[in-house]
């Protein structure tokens, strides 16, 4: 009797989760490495509603204010595709930067996916150490930094 009662609510579970929407993303996670100079990056996380119903994006929210994003429009019914891009303004920013996006959604168990975009920015120059002191009462000596030059940079040293 107990396992007549699992098959039907496994069964009824699964009626339940095929009659919802469901968005499944080509990926979650993007990586980029633009080239000195450039001033933005554009990601595109495409999707699908694979579910039997209609989904609804209610928001997506950045992590901060030099990403930007654009959706084509709120619902998608089942089998549809479609996109949310991400600008990231890259400014004087160096170094590897990641940018989060959380894309809540009704109509697919009222769901929370983070996208995660990986922007990895040349530094022109890297100078090592950064900082240099003397502390007081220590022998005024000459210490050294070091400028390791990035080759697609415009800097020159001129000698």
């Amino acid at each position: 009797m107990g396992s007549r009662r699992f098959i039907l609510l496994v069964f009824i579970t699964g009626i339940c989760n095929a009659a919802r929407g469901d968005i499944v993303w080509a990926s979650r996670e993007l990586d980029f490495r633009p080239a000195l100079g450039d001033e933005k990056v554009v990601g595109r996380f495409v999707f699908k509603n694979t579910g039997a119903q209609a989904v609804k994006i209610t928001s997506v929210e950045t992590c901060c204010g030099c990403v930007a994003t654009s959706l084509q429009k709120k619902t998608y019914q089942p089998g549809e595709k479609g996109e949310i891009e991400l600008t990231f303004a890259i400014g004087q920013r160096t170094g590897l930067q990641q940018k989060t996006v959380i894309v809540r959604t009704e109509g697919s168990g009222n769901r929370e996916t983070q996208l995660v975009m990986r922007v990895f920015l040349p530094e022109p120059v890297k100078v090592t150490p950064t900082f240099l002191s003397w502390r007081i009462g220590e022998k005024a000596t000459s210490k050294t930094i070091t400028l390791k030059i990035t080759p697609d940079s415009q800097i020159r040293v001129l000698a």
